[in-house]
């Protein structure tokens, strides 16, 4: 009894794990029929398992090294690449280029077909006027793109895309018209802009920076075209004063040089008359040193090109406003005039002073900075001139009407260290020989060779927004002048210095 109990045990055991089991029958039993084979039905978990390259559901049974589902991963597109679209295992994602490399966008100004931000400005090694007008240009163009274009002389090497302002070393069979600029096309895809002055040069770049502003600029075929003249022709004279009847020769000079402003000094009386009455297209402005009807530096200027916007005289002395005074230091009495004026083309406004300085040195020396601050208190940055007579001759004094020592330091160089040209040197379109042309010379006393020896006392200085395109002396006499004693075939005893320049105006 005990042994068949415990058969029945086992039995009872295996049916409950759900397994069919045949049992032999006792030899005392009636035989049966044997069951079906065994059938084993899995369970699988509802949750996916996954590795790198797969995913399957795992047998929750004992027959772990069953799969259910199993496939390697699928990826979708686009933000999904990395997600398996049938699990949802995530891969892991390339790491992220810290500097990844960026396409450049289409070029949005384009000159010649290439982009202008692959052109390089070239202008001739030495012309101040041309460079500046380059680095304008260059400004001009960094507001469309964003990067300012490298500005080189025409020493650099060739780095093939350029935009020559002006003639280069590398540029030199230009051709415009009288009164007109040209810009063309140039050794490939370079860009030649020209003209004879530098009004044109200016009218050339901005026309060139005025068409890329659209975006696209090509000059296959070249552009010829007028444009306004910025330029002005300064001119200083001392006129002697004297009782000698010159004014035939003196007009000569004067309209023969065709200045727009012109500063005189020793203008007499009688010549003020003779200028108001004979040089009628010029308004003029300017007191005497002693007060009306005497000596003055009168400026002329040209009614057609300018309007008058304000003028006066002051005194070089501690009290400029009042007449006839002076510094203790002068041995005269000593002014200047100054004219604001505004060309009526383009309302630019620019300053006219005009003077004769002392010939005692420390006077000369406060007199510069009394023009300066002048000039700096009331105008601000506008263009000035000054003009005149400055009774020194680099660096050389008078000393009792005899030829007195050099000096280390005098008039020229202080207006220098305030910032001033010294338009004699500063030309850009003079010569060598141009500067060393004399305005005192020997032959108009040709008894006092030791004082008035071949000297250069007569100066324009500029600052300002302005190109000083010529400076020269004319020294030629009048034609047909007359005998007139102490003067020989000449007008007076100083040449007439006469400067080009051209007012300024951004791109």
């Amino acid at each position: 009894m005990m042994k068949k109990a415990g058969r029945i045990s086992v039995i009872a055991s295996l049916a409950a794990c759900g397994v069919l089991v045949a049992c032999a029958a006792p030899s005392d039993a009636t035989p049966v029929t044997p069951p079906p084979e065994d059938v084993h039905s899995h369970t699988f978990a509802t949750t996916w398992t996954v590795t790198e390259t797969e995913h399957y559901k795992a047998a929750t049974c004992e027959h772990k090294d069953v799969k259910l589902d199993a496939g390697a991963h699928k990826y979708g597109i686009g933000d999904a690449r990395y997600t398996c679209t049938v699990c949802g295992y995530e891969r892991s994602k390339p790491p992220v280029d810290p500097d990844p490399p960026v396409e450049p966008d289409p070029p949005t100004h384009v000159l010649n077909g290439a982009a202008l931000y692959d052109y390089t400005v070239v202008y001739a090694d030495g012309n101040d006027t041309a460079r500046t007008i380059a680095e304008s240009f260059a400004e001009k163009a960094a507001a469309y793109i964003g990067v300012e274009l490298n500005v080189v002389t025409d020493r650099s090497k060739d780095t093939g895309n350029e935009i020559f302002v002006g003639l280069t070393s590398r540029s030199t069979s230009c051709k415009a018209a009288s009164g007109k600029y040209s810009i063309a096309a140039t050794n490939g895809d370079s860009v030649q802009l020209y003209s004879a002055t530098t009004s044109g040069l200016i009218a050339a770049a901005r026309r060139l920076a005025d068409d890329l502003g659209d975006g696209n600029a090509d000059y296959a075929t070249t552009v010829n075209d007028a444009y306004d003249d910025l330029g002005v022709k300064i001119m200083s004279y001392n006129l002697r004063v004297s009782n000698e009847d010159r004014w035939s020769r003196l007009k000569q000079i004067i309209t023969r040089n065709d200045p727009d402003v012109l500063g005189t000094q020793e203008c007499s009386p009688i010549w003020q008359e003779k200028l108001k009455t004979d040089l009628s297209d010029y308004g003029y402005v300017g007191e005497g040193r002693s007060g009306p009807n005497t000596e003055a530096c009168f400026i002329l200027y040209k009614k057609s090109k300018f309007d008058l916007v304000d003028s006066g005289t002051r005194w070089l002395s501690d009290t400029p406003t009042v007449v006839g005074s002076k510094y203790a230091e002068s041995a005269y009495i000593r002014i200047y005039n100054y004219a604001l004026l505004e060309r009526k083309s383009d309302e630019k406004r620019f300053v006219m002073i005009n003077t004769h300085l002392d010939i005692s040195q420390p006077a000369r020396l406060k007199s510069v900075d009394a023009l300066d601050s002048f000039a700096s208190d009331n105008f601000g940055d506008l263009p000035v001139f000054v003009t005149g007579d400055f009774n020194t001759d680099v660096n050389e004094i008078d000393t009792n009407g005899t030829k007195g020592e050099l000096l280390p330091y005098d008039v020229d160089d202080k207006f220098i260290d305030k910032g001033y040209l010294n338009t004699r040197f500063a030309a850009t379109g003079s010569t060598a020989a141009d500067r060393r042309v004399h305005t005192f010379p020997t032959t108009m006393y040709p008894g006092n060779n030791l004082l008035y020896s071949e000297r250069i006392i007569d100066y324009c200085f500029v600052k300002g927004g302005l190109f000083v395109d010529k400076y020269r002396v004319d020294n030629v006499p009048p034609e047909n002048p007359g005998e007139i004693a102490g003067l020989g075939a000449d007008a007076s005893d100083h040449y007439p210095v006469v400067v080009d320049v051209t007012l300024y105006r951004n791109l």
